[in-house]
């Protein structure tokens, strides 16, 4: 199965938050951790968003594009005053940095983003940890001189660009948000509200959810209302597992369904027990944020005779891709075999 860089939410469910540490006191007032990238597209990249651990001592960071160097980041700006000097930090916070000037780039471009000590105690940066490995620059760490790295780790950031939206720092995604990663099933109906890009076959679907309890999923038009007639639907027996926890499993229908590009569809679960079983859900502090992690996707929930959605609060769940529309028209179309692809 091929696992493709626009499911980014997937890099979630492998990470776990290991902060790496900046620090006057133990590092020296030159302290730096840098992450090189090329940009994921052209614009101007006015902004990052990331992500705080433990602070002390009312510390400041000064937040820099900077040019690649021999090995690591040259400590010149990308451009003029691609910098921005952050005002007292607090932990565990998701922080907007707002750069004095926007770097103005193109998808060949390389980069490096700087967190520099500028005053204070310490301040721990969010890093993810990974637990498999893949080909991507590793964040690099200066205790005041020469860099080094600190391996299989990715940090919690995201680009923000003039158009007001988000891109992930790393190809294949990174691990982002912040807040709660899991939520439990109502009574009603609840999961995700979603759209595709492209027309697509889809034989199934993916989630995170917690068996304890049997789970009635249903594939909606956005138009049907709660408890209507679904376009597929599958129950999962919680009795079909040996152990039950919240992990990724993939989920056939009886017969794959066609879905079309630009159209809103919903894919929520009910219980058959009582609340208490739970799916992972990544938050994000602004919905335009979510831009980063995956677009259209958002937690939709029943409230009876109708939906409300939050656009800031995205279910790890998604479909299961296994055919493209080949556009060449004509009654019924054609889908050109792919290996599955999970959309988040």
């Amino acid at each position: 199965m091929t696992i493709v860089t626009c499911n980014r939410m997937l890099v979630n469910y492998l990470a776990t938050t290991t902060p790496g540490t900046i620090s006057s006191a133990a590092l020296g007032p030159l302290s730096k951790i840098a992450f090189n990238f090329q940009p994921p597209k052209e614009g101007i990249i006015n902004g990052i968003n990331w992500q705080t651990g433990t602070v002390v001592g009312s510390p400041t960071i000064d937040i820099r594009l900077e040019t690649v160097g021999s090995g690591g980041p040259s400590g010149t700006l990308f451009g003029a005053n691609t910098n921005v000097i952050t005002g007292t930090l607090t932990s565990n916070t998701s922080v907007e940095s707002t750069l004095t000037s926007g770097a103005t780039v193109t998808p060949d471009n390389f980069l490096w983003l700087v967190w520099a000590h500028n005053s204070g105690t310490s301040v721990q940066i969010a890093l993810a940890s990974l637990v498999s490995q893949m080909q991507v620059n590793y964040p690099l760490i200066s205790t005041g001189g020469l860099y080094s790295r600190i391996a299989g780790r990715l940090p919690y950031a995201a680009l923000r660009y003039s158009d007001g939206t988000y891109w992930p720092i790393a190809p294949g995604g990174v691990a982002y948000g912040v807040g709660s990663t899991t939520i439990q099933y109502s009574t009603g109906e609840e999961g995700l509200r979603f759209r595709l890009l492209h027309t697509a076959r889809i034989p199934g679907f993916w989630s995170t959810h917690d068996p304890d309890v049997n789970i009635t999923y249903s594939l909606y038009a956005d138009s049907t209302a709660p408890n209507g007639t679904p376009i597929r639907r599958l129950t999962v027996s919680s009795n079909q597992f040996f152990e039950r926890s919240a992990v990724v499993s993939q989920y056939n229908f009886s017969s794959p369904v066609v879905l079309e590009k630009d159209t809103w569809y919903r894919l929520v679960g009910a219980p058959s027990g009582p609340p208490g079983t739970r799916f992972n859900i990544t938050t994000v502090p602004v919905a335009a944020y979510a831009t980063a992690i995956a677009t259209d996707h958002m937690l939709t929930r029943s409230s009876g005779t109708s939906w409300i959605n939050t656009p800031t609060i995205l279910p790890q769940i998604g479909v299961v891709i296994d055919g493209l529309d080949d556009g060449t028209g004509g009654a019924g179309g054609s889908y050109s075999p792919i290996d599955n692809i999970l959309i988040g």
